[in-house]
């Protein structure tokens, strides 16, 4: 299942829960929002510490590539700042 599904399957199940019934859209974009960020966040902590797997994991599930940090660096740019050359050298491919 990819994440943009499971993340709106849990959307719907948090909408029957609350009390009036509805989420509106934009409190929906705004938890998805808020979800992305933290995933990126976390796909950034990756590349960092250099999990692999974890790093595959979310690209393949559907978390962009091309996201920036604070900094307005991008994956790659992060994968510069791995102190091992042999680990940082696994992460660029």
């Amino acid at each position: 299942m990819s994440l943009a599904v499971e993340m709106k399957r849990q959307y719907k199940t948090k909408e029957t829960a609350t009390s009036s019934g509805r989420l509106t859209a934009r409190r929906i974009a705004q938890e998805l929002d808020i979800q992305k960020h933290n995933l990126a966040n976390i796909l950034f902590k990756g590349v960092l510490t250099c999990r692999f797997s974890q790093v595959r994991f979310l690209l393949n599930n559907g978390l962009s590539a091309n996201v920036t940090n604070e900094l307005g660096h991008n994956l790659l740019i992060t994968s510069l700042f791995i102190e091992d050359e042999e680990k940082r050298d696994k992460m660029f491919k």
